[in-house]
């Protein structure tokens, strides 16, 4: 017997039970018994972890966390009752304070986010952090920054707005942000969606002279509703409104290329760390989207190829129906109303089915508890079966001839 377990148990287990003659000792048979136990666990952990190995010498895939759930509280739904509630009467009262919205929602949000993204939850969320929302965030607040300082930089201040009011605020439908009050995070990515382009909005239509709604309401618009069309135009609109925009998006395409898919690849595998990619790879599949299958098929560097292409037709397309609201007023207006109404249309459409879904489950709960209310007592079930004939409980059975 010591033979067979000679080749089970650590050395430290065998060098503890010592010699035949002393196993009757009580302390070395309390030292043998922990050795040994040390050396079960150390076999039993051994064991589990070459299970998990895929393949020889390759350590186990680590598994994708999901998001954590935060269950909305009256205070954080208070809280962002009172931002929409408070940019609401800033877009109406006075416009020309939306620039001050955008700086003091900075202020507030961009710390809480790089400590929820970074430090909570063991950085699932970090890379989130390099998207490219946050490069026109920065971007929109150092020109208004400088703007406040007295810069005049109108072409600039084309290529920014058409940055903000067209890719980024797009992405409210494309990343189907809403306006679910008692979460911090989609609020916070609603409104860093929202206003950098309300922002610029506010500084490219209420200049000095025209800081009220009635004041540009009464400023005369200009004579050719499509000027931004004319011939004489088209290097600026070619040059600042799209070439710069897209110099842009490739630097940051390049950026995010070199830290998430080069730098940060491993880590991203190891550690089960969500991206943009797959997040709205997982969305788009629960949706059925067409171009999921397009997208996810293939290598890994064909995916990543032809997200990109889509990224960059997405841009191109979203900068085009920026140019509009650069130059014409009515324009800009409807499409800040749009960029409203989008966020909301999406919380009605998830608190609708999140409705329907606890409506289901209650009414499985309240059939499930129907039918334990319903069943008879086992005693009576076994007599119901014996006046039935149908069988006869075990202990009333007859023994074996």
């Amino acid at each position: 017997m010591a033979i067979g377990l000679r080749g089970r148990l650590s050395r430290d287990g065998l060098a503890a039970l010592g010699s035949f003659e002393n196993v009757f000792d009580l302390d070395t048979l309390q030292k043998s018994c922990a050795a040994l136990k040390a050396g079960l666990r150390k076999h039993v952990s051994n064991a589990k972890y070459a299970g998990s190995c895929g393949e020889e010498g390759q350590a186990p895939k680590a598994r994708r966390r999901p998001p954590p759930v935060r269950n909305p509280s009256a205070q954080q739904t208070a809280v962002g009752l009172a931002a929409f509630a408070h940019i609401i009467f800033v877009t109406g009262a006075a416009p020309w304070a939306l620039p001050r919205v955008f700086f003091a929602f900075l202020t507030v949000a961009m710390p809480w986010r790089f400590y929820d993204f970074v430090f909570r939850h063991r950085g699932y969320n970090l890379f989130y952090l390099f998207d490219f929302c946050y490069w026109v965030n920065a971007a929109v607040a150092w020109y208004l920054a400088g703007g406040a300082a007295g810069w005049d930089l109108p072409h600039l201040s084309a290529a920014l707005y058409s940055l903000a009011d067209g890719p980024v605020a797009c992405a409210l439908a494309a990343w189907r942000c809403r306006w679910t009050f008692g979460s911090a995070d989609h609020t916070t990515s609603t409104l860093m969606h929202l206003l950098p382009g309300l922002a610029m909005f506010a500084h490219q239509h209420f200049g000095p002279g025209t800081e009220t709604w009635a004041a540009r309401l009464q400023r005369p618009a200009p004579a050719p509703a499509l000027s931004w069309l004319k011939r004489s135009d088209l290097p600026a609109l070619l040059g600042w409104r799209v070439a710069a925009p897209l110099l842009f998006y490739a630097a940051w395409q390049l950026h995010y290329w070199l830290v998430v898919q080069v730098g940060f690849a491993r880590r991203i595998q190891a550690r089960g760390h969500d991206t943009s990619f797959r997040c709205l790879s997982r969305r788009a599949k629960r949706a059925g989207n067409l171009l999921a299958a397009v997208v996810l098929h293939g290598s890994v560097a064909r995916r990543v190829v032809v997200y990109g292409l889509l990224q960059a037709v997405f841009t191109l397309s979203t900068l085009a129906l920026a140019q509009p609201s650069l130059t014409s007023f009515p324009v800009a207006c409807v499409w800040q109303v749009a960029k409203f109404a989008l966020p909301l249309w999406a919380a009605c459409q998830h608190e609708a089915q999140a409705a329907r879904q606890h409506e289901a489950q209650a009414a499985r709960q309240h059939e499930a508890q129907a039918a334990r209310h319903a069943a008879p007592p086992a005693q009576h079930r076994h007599a119901a079966q014996r006046r039935d004939g149908r069988g006869v409980p075990h202990r009333l059975a007859a023994p074996a001839s």
